[in-house]
């Protein structure tokens, strides 16, 4: 609208006008977008163009969508405050001559006086200059020429520069004013108040003592007019008047004058239009301002402020803007305490195993776009970018290097610098609401309020460890409303294991953006870290060869040295190639002295990731076993350790941990922290873990946990998910186990229905899944009993779900099902992923909501299956060599028809995919409902209508005098509409070839036309913008409608006919089919070229 308002002639002017407002009208809910166009169309109006009751009209619709939101938390209140404070200055410009019009001015009035009492200071401050606004509409012609034609798209762009809580400003300082010259010449208000302002201005009377005593209460008040001058200097590059204007003005003292004079100023320092040097000024000018005021609201204020241009504006202007605030953070209660978290977090232990990870940039980049994690991280935070998703396996490293992010990033800390903070997301309750609030506290140094006015005034860089151990699907970043209005300021670096991501996983940490900012893409950034090269494993034994003495098992451990754990390592087979991470380097050392240990033959030994896991959780209990014989323990902790070490501690250890992480799953979903108060938690499952009796507190002191407070979670959450997998699988070692260990019941005999296995589905756990399939490989017996419980579920409904575990895992250790007899199995949502199972029976499977991407089923049987919901991703495509742009499908589905841009259309046949036919013609076609026929466009702008499988045009439709834009069979087949540049609809009958009706009333060419389910209407969409239905039988327009802004394209009918689609380049359209046809959705998006409604849902094509 900006630039296509003012140049568009009357007449066109008025109908796009009238289209603003009449979708404004009907729009269901408040779109953004089309209130910013309607305000900026009003305003870049000529005094002709408009006539009273445009506005009036706007400004009822504008008071009913107020009156009706400004309750909600929403932003939409001040979105549209704004817009009623913008049309209400056009009315003051003089474009309103009767104020005797506007019926709502009395319920308009009182509603702004509510919003006036908002809490939120910038909906106040809007709804007061609205009010004056709506004070000043004049009952005649004025002179004021119009001001901020363009002003609205930059000041609806910035409601995140005015939008702070809890303001209550007083006066610029005396200091300030030396800035300017005193100038009575720099107000030029109007005539119904120059009078009483040049008394004030001669007496030197404050508007703010004279509105606090109520001497202006429900008047017109000086601050506006003097507000609307300051806009009017600015937008006609009159800084020096500006100037003079808000350090002279009698009403500079006024709360409501300094918000306007903030955001005008705010708006100059970010606006593109305005000359670099101008720009940098204006922050120079609030920096000004900032150093000789001491009230501490108005400190935040103008910090918010310069910490928006810091964002939003140009990399020279930002710069400026930041060594500014760097300046100016001198203030305030919160003083050092930055510095004193910094040093808190400096001083705390690091990780002395630490190698700096080399990342790409997605998870399908080759190795060779590798680079250091850490400079690139660092340079990010320093870009304009919001989100940087660190993707990694498990044990890869992620937590490690997020801690080491934050350490370094404090070492850098600067004065008036973002702020550092590590958040471990599963310590939080609820982190997507409000997690840097939440997080603050832990630090002991700040108040509520002091949290608070930290929201408000400083940057942050947040850094979120362990996002899939939530259990969310929530995107953090929008949840947390960061860099919203009012809200926490703040870059995000948030970490994920790479296995527990879906198809779609960006829509959980991408931005949802604003459509003022910059691109969405520009803000979100991912980097997946790479698994270790040789040399990056070499100088991880370096470092953990030096802290070796902590790592020992046995106090007498023999130590190895460099070359001992690398020859190791290397000549283990398949070793190295498992060590990739840092975490299952750290088992495999702690792992290869113990297995060396033994006397096997190096070449002989297997080691797997769960026999690293294995081995780890020995060495674990078995050194806990010497801790505890060597320990001095209270008399009853004594008795419990006897207890412990007659029944087997090994055995008794690992019962502790499986049966914790049993409960971890089956009462917190897997979430891996769990909070435990003796108080509270005492009759709950909790105590039998973590109470107070000396039996269970020596379980849980030997057992490889952490606690902070309250919370315990194991050392890492991979060692979770591999005892959850011991408790559906436990492997027997004659060695480390007394003959008295319980098989797991997966071993046993008996019903699966109570079985771990049966309780719930461990598909979507990835590492549960990977150990239990290396666990098939070692465990012949195991391979076995998962056997069973597929062939049980035959007969057995209750145990599907331990079925369609225990198939998803066979299939992940790569068991082959080729010819196998599956017939009547039960294995709903099961995981079978590239999978072979040629020529097997599953004839009668319940295979409904099955993963089947990749699997072979070649020869298979599968009559009476269950397939509903299956998965196959993509399946077979074609291959054609040139642009397409329509495809069908033959009514009983065996063949498909494709046009192309080289006026060609192929025949596929759908069982073969092989190409049985090429035609000449198109790209418009059509497939007859109910035989074989195929209509296309032919030469000399006729219709051929043949055979799909022979070809031959048995009919020729001729009548058309230009292109022929679309084809449509009736739902009988008896009957072909085409549409046509020729501005006209034709109706055939199929047998004849005859015109049936010949429909006129477009007045540009016909893009599309369309039969409704019953073939009693047409509907027809054209470039004279107008969607239009007409009787198949009579020929004669039933209605039309002009609700698009552009040629419309396409138009598709629901499946029950109530309802009508209609998309054009900017959006997509529903409607009733019946006349007045309202309008039920409205959706943008660009160029739509196709549509299909589908019972509720309705999709669209876009090029």
């Amino acid at each position: 609208m900006v630039l296509l308002g003012p140049f568009l002639t009357q007449e066109y002017y008025r109908k796009l006008l009238n289209c603003f407002i009449g979708e404004f009208e009907e729009a269901k809910l408040l779109d953004i977008d089309l209130l910013q166009g309607l305000v900026q169309l009003v305003q870049c109006a000529g005094h002709e163009y408009l006539q009273p009751d445009d506005l009036v009209r706007i400004l009822v619709v504008l008071r009913t969508r107020l009156q009706d939101t400004h309750q909600q938390t929403t932003n939409h209140p001040c979105y549209l405050t704004l817009a009623l404070s913008r049309l209400l200055d056009v009315m003051v410009d003089g474009k309103v001559q009767d104020l005797s019009r506007i019926v709502d001015h009395e319920p308009l009035s009182s509603l702004l006086d509510q919003l006036m009492e908002s809490s939120n200071p910038y909906l106040k401050h809007l709804a007061s200059y609205a009010h004056q606004g709506l004070l000043h509409v004049p009952n005649d012609e004025t002179s004021r020429q119009f001001v901020l034609q363009h002003a609205g798209n930059i000041a609806m762009g910035l409601l995140g520069i005015v939008s702070v809580c809890n303001l209550d400003l007083n006066g610029f300082s005396e200091e300030s004013r030396k800035l300017c010259d005193a100038t009575v010449s720099a107000l030029e208000i109007g005539t119904e108040v120059v009078g009483g302002a040049r008394t004030l201005y001669k007496s030197g009377q404050g508007i703010s003592a004279s509105v606090k005593g109520g001497i202006f209460s429900g008047a017109r008040l000086i601050w506006y007019t003097a507000l609307r001058e300051a806009q009017e200097h600015i937008q006609n590059g009159r800084l020096s008047n500006f100037n003079r204007l808000v350090f002279e003005a009698p009403c500079s003292g006024d709360v409501e004058f300094q918000w306007g004079v903030c955001q005008l100023v705010g708006e100059v320092a970010v606006d593109p239009r305005w000359e670099v040097s101008t720009r940098q000024y204006a922050t120079e000018l609030l920096a000004e301002l900032y150093r000789n005021n001491l009230n501490k609201d108005l400190d935040i204020w103008i910090l918010q402020i310069i910490r928006q241009v810091v964002t939003y504006s140009d990399a020279a202007t930002s710069s400026h803007s930041q060594l500014l605030l760097q300046s100016l953070d001198k203030k305030g209660d919160i003083g050092n305490k930055p510095f004193t978290a910094m040093m808190q977090r400096l001083e705390e232990p690091q990780s002395a195993l630490y190698i700096p990870p080399q990342a790409k940039p997605t998870l399908q980049s080759p190795d060779d776009t590798l680079f250091p994690l850490m400079e690139k991280t660092l340079a990010f935070l320093m870009g304009s970018g919001q989100v940087l998703l660190l993707l990694g396996d498990s044990g890869g490293g992620k937590s490690t290097f997020n801690l080491q992010l934050e350490h370094t990033l404090w070492k850098d800390y600067k004065r008036g610098g973002a702020i550092p903070i590590h958040i471990n997301l599963p310590a939080i309750d609820n982190p997507q609401q409000d997690m840097i609030a939440k997080q603050l506290p832990q630090l002991h140094l700040f108040s509520e309020a002091q949290i608070q006015e930290l929201r408000q005034s400083r940057q942050f860089i947040v850094i979120c460890d362990g996002y899939d151990e939530c259990q969310l699907k929530k995107n953090l970043y929008d949840t947390n409303h960061l860099n919203k209005p009012g809200q926490w300021t703040a870059k995000m670096v948030i970490s994920c294991r790479s296995q527990y991501l879906g198809i779609d996983y960006h829509s959980y940490f991408q931005p949802t953006g604003d459509r003022y900012q910059q691109a969405v893409g520009a803000m979100f950034q991912m980097a997946v870290i790479a698994s270790f090269s040789r040399s990056q494993i070499e100088q991880y034994v370096e470092q953990y060869v030096q802290q070796v003495p902590q790592h020992a098992v046995y106090p007498m451990q023999i130590s190895w040295t460099v070359k001992d754990y690398m020859d190791k390592l290397l000549r283990i087979p398949k070793l190295i190639e498992l060590v990739s991470n840092p975490f299952l380097l750290t088992l495999a050392l702690r792992a290869v002295t113990r297995v060396v240990g033994s006397g096997q033959d190096l070449s002989s030994i297997r080691l797997s990731r769960v026999g690293l896991y294995d081995n780890f959780i020995t060495q674990w209990l078995e050194s806990e076993k010497l801790r505890l014989v060597a320990s001095t323990l209270s008399q009853e902790a004594q008795a419990a350790c006897r207890d412990l070490l007659d029944a087997n501690f090994i055995q008794e250890g690992l019962r502790y941990q499986k049966d914790l992480a049993a409960a971890i799953f089956q009462h917190q979903d897997g979430h891996p922290v769990v909070r435990y108060t003796q108080l509270r938690d005492r009759r709950t499952w909790k105590a039998r873990f973590f109470g107070t009796a000396a039996m269970t507190t020596i379980l849980r002191e030997s057992s490889p946990l952490t606690r902070s407070g309250n919370q315990f979670r194991f050392i890492h959450r991979s060692i979770l998910e591999y005892l959850y997998s011991r408790v559906i699988s436990d492997p027997i070692d004659p060695q480390q186990l007394s003959e008295e260990t319980e098989p797991s019941s997966v071993e046993s005999s008996g019903s699966f229905v109570g079985h771990s296995l049966n309780q719930r589905s461990i598909i979507g756990e990835p590492l549960i899944m990977q150990f239990l399939a290396e666990r098939v490989d070692l465990d012949p017996l195991f391979k076995a009993r998962l056997h069973d419980v597929i062939e049980d579920s035959k007969v057995d409904a209750q145990v599907s779900q331990a079925a369609s575990n225990a198939i998803s895992i066979l299939v992940k250790a790569g068991v082959l099902f080729n010819g196998a007899d599956l017939r009547g199995i039960r294995i709903p949502g099961a995981t079978l992923r590239g999978a072979q199972f040629d020529s097997a029976d599953l004839e009668g499977a319940n295979l409904r909501g099955v993963n089947l991407s990749g699997t072979w089923l070649r020869q298979a049987t599968l009559s009476n299956t269950q397939m509903s919901e299956v998965q196959f991703e993509e399946l077979p495509y074609i291959k054609i060599g040139m642009a397409v742009l329509r495809c069908a499908f033959s009514a009983n589905g065996e063949y498909l028809a494709v046009a192309t841009r080289g006026r060609k259309i192929f025949i596929y046949n759908t069982s073969t995919w092989t190409r049985i036919k090429d035609f000449p013609g198109g790209p418009a076609f059509a497939i007859s409902p109910t035989t074989s026929k195929l209509a296309k466009s032919g030469e000399c702008n006729t219709v051929e209508l043949g055979n799909i499988s022979i070809g031959g045009a048995k009919v020729v439709l001729v009548g058309h005098s230009d292109w022929i834009s679309e084809i449509s069979y009736s739902p009988d087949g008896n009957q072909v509409a085409t549409s046509s540049d020729d501005t006209t609809i034709r109706l055939w009958d199929v047998l004849t070839g005859d015109t049936v009706q010949l429909l006129r009333g477009h007045s540009y060419a016909v893009n599309c036309v369309a039969f409704s389910p019953t073939g009693l209407q047409v509907v027809s969409g054209g470039e004279d913008l107008t969607v239009r239905v007409w009787s198949a039988q009579t020929g004669d327009q039933v209605f039309f409608v002009r609700n698009h802004m552009f040629g419309v394209n396409c138009v598709a009918y629901s499946p029950d006919g109530h309802r009508i689609a209609s998309g054009d380049s900017w959006g997509a359209v529903v409607m009733a089919a019946k006349s007045p046809p309202v309008v039920q959705i409205s959706l943008f998006a660009s160029e739509i070229l196709t549509m299909t409604i589908l019972s509720r849902y309705f999709l669209v094509m876009q090029e």
